[in-house]
């Protein structure tokens, strides 16, 4: 699972090139064999083996720089990846509030942060560091996400304030979407092009009917703009249990979807149930790290689950 690609000049914070490189040449090195997602949700449904050391890329969202760097970057190296995106971003240029939160803080001139008016029990916390806003960010974040998404755009709102760092009108350039042209010009038997609802909020947190909408209305909306769309559903934030549950998975399958993605990290198996099917696991991947890639291609994850139960 990725998601931005670094770029200094826009600022914006993800994975670093070469290290993304560096997974690619790895996997084409070492014996792996990359598929799309749409042949492993063939494979799960008909039942039938899936190539040795199988490996599927997707990448969340629908922001300019994944369209006109990742995606072709994966196409080049004839490496399949489907691009989850949510209808609103392209749509209207949105941007939800966890992206608006990010800006806020990355662009706060404020040297330090008192979160306790936002529920936490410590000091505040410096912003003097790259790594000291990305702790300050990931605190606030969690804590919004218990809130509906009305609660947690408020929140923002606070956090502006109160680093004195403003909500732009429209996103900056390193939240850009990308269009649904471009979409349509890069999708292809390597590309695929999939739903990741609407506004790219958590599902649990929202009505059974607004729920239902943000699912039904944002796949039919990506069916409307690309020709052959995969059918596989993304969670926003994609946590089992605690952004989606059973409610979402029966609205996913009761749209006619193949699947679902979650976030949780994890292995698919090839003897996964119809159920399983709506909550499929993926390893987040590293930004700067191509050890921890490694790691989880050559299953030394996959012995932490057999060792903890998690299986």
């Amino acid at each position: 699972m990725l998601h931005r690609l670094a770029n200094s000049d826009t600022g914006i914070r993800g994975h670093q090139r070469d290290v993304l490189n560096g997974a690619l040449d790895y996997i084409e090195t070492h014996g792996y064999h990359p598929i799309s997602l749409r042949s492993l949700m063939s494979a799960l449904i008909d039942q039938s083996p899936l190539p040795p050391n199988a490996v599927v890329f997707t990448v969340d969202d629908g922001f300019k720089d994944q369209a006109d760097s990742i995606l072709p970057m994966f196409a080049e190296r004839q490496v399949p990846i489907t691009l989850f995106v949510a209808t609103d971003l392209i749509d209207n240029q949105g941007w939800s509030w966890d992206f608006k939160l990010d800006h806020v803080i990355h662009q706060a001139s404020a040297q330090h942060f008192d979160i306790r008016p936002f529920g936490f029990d410590c000091e505040p916390i410096l912003l003097d560091s790259h790594e000291n806003r990305r702790t300050a960010l990931r605190k606030v974040r969690s804590a919004l996400k218990d809130l509906h998404p009305s609660g947690a755009l408020q929140g923002v709102s606070d956090v502006a304030r109160t680093l004195s760092s403003p909500i732009p009108d429209t996103a900056p350039p390193a939240f850009s979407a990308t269009d649904w042209r471009t979409l349509r010009n890069l999708e292809s038997d390597l590309i695929d092009i999939a739903p990741h609802g609407i506004n790219h909020v958590i599902l649990s947190r929202l009505s059974i009917e607004d729920a239902t909408r943000e699912i039904v209305d944002g796949w039919n909306r990506v069916r409307q703009e690309m020709t052959n769309p995969l059918p596989v559903f993304c969670y926003p934030t994609g946590r089992e249990g605690i952004d989606f549950s059973e409610r979402e998975q029966t609205i996913v399958q009761q749209a006619g979807l193949l699947g679902a993605v979650s976030t949780d990290p994890g292995y698919v198996r090839a003897e996964l149930s119809t159920s399983h099917r709506y909550r499929l696991p993926r390893f987040s991947m590293p930004t700067d790290d191509l050890d921890e890639f490694i790691k989880c291609c050559s299953w030394i994850e996959r012995g932490r689950e057999l060792v903890t139960g998690k299986v």
